[in-house]
């Protein structure tokens, strides 16, 4: 009896010792799925960019490098870096320009929210993405835009023409 309470507390040390926090995300933050019209209207910053570089390895944040192709909403320097949860097993793909029926209805994203809570999106080096970049981000904050002609990009035009 006396050991297994020993090894318990050992256990219960060792844990308390190293300071490891376990976090699950029960929910995906609500932010993170908000209608697209909240999406544009709540984000001061939003630009059309082209990865330069990523840096961080296989750290749980990379630094990306961006360049800008066109500022939609903001002030830019032509070249800035951000940090971002590094991404999961995503598909770097723009559903058909964004056409697809499901994209729209948020029911396919490039981005993923992760055990942590956080939105998690892949890029590729050379690539054009559309970013949403104030926090916290959205599942279609992140979406490659791989045309001018993208259905995703002249939506979001569109709204802030509105404005």
């Amino acid at each position: 009896m006396f050991q297994r309470y020993r090894a318990t507390g050992l256990i219960l040390v060792l844990v308390s010792m190293f300071g490891l926090d376990a976090h699950a995300c029960f929910a995906p933050p609500p932010e993170s799925t908000q209608p697209h019209e909240t999406l544009v209207s709540r984000t001061s910053r939003i630009v059309l960019v082209e990865l330069v570089s990523a840096s961080g390895g296989m750290s749980w944040w990379k630094t990306y490098e961006f360049s800008v192709v066109e500022a939609l909403k903001g002030d830019f320097d032509p070249v800035f870096s951000v940090a971002l949860p590094s991404p999961y097993l995503a598909l770097d793909d723009d559903y058909q320009r964004h056409s697809s029926q499901a994209f729209w209805q948020m029911e396919e994203a490039r981005a993923v929210v992760g055990a942590d809570c956080l939105v998690h999106a892949p890029f590729a080096i050379g690539a054009a993405y559309l970013l949403f970049l104030d926090a916290p981000f959205h599942i279609h904050g992140f979406e490659r835009v791989e045309d001018s002609g993208d259905l995703w990009l002249a939506w979001v035009r569109d709204q802030i023409a509105g404005y």
